[in-house]
């Protein structure tokens, strides 16, 4: 296994993987159909030897949340 950041051809797929999996965790921070890679919202994909994604982790880092020294996770699977 092995992490590597979110690009943008991963989307699609990182999209599905949401779609799958959004259900087993709070799903207050939905993504949209036209979700795109934010500076303020690092993405990581755990992959598998296969290159399938296994897990995936969004850190929401909005000016809000900076000046509150806090952070959400939009996904943690």
């Amino acid at each position: 296994m092995k992490v590597t950041p979110l690009t943008e051809n991963l989307i699609p797929s990182f999209l599905d993987y949401f779609k799958t999996y959004a259900h087993q965790q709070d799903e207050s921070f939905p993504l949209g159909e036209n979700y795109a890679r934010r500076d303020d919202e690092p993405a990581y994909l755990l992959k598998d030897n296969a290159n399938n994604i296994a897990g995936a982790a969004v850190l929401m880092m909005h000016k809000e949340y900076i000046e509150a020294e806090t952070a959400r996770f939009r996904m943690f699977h």
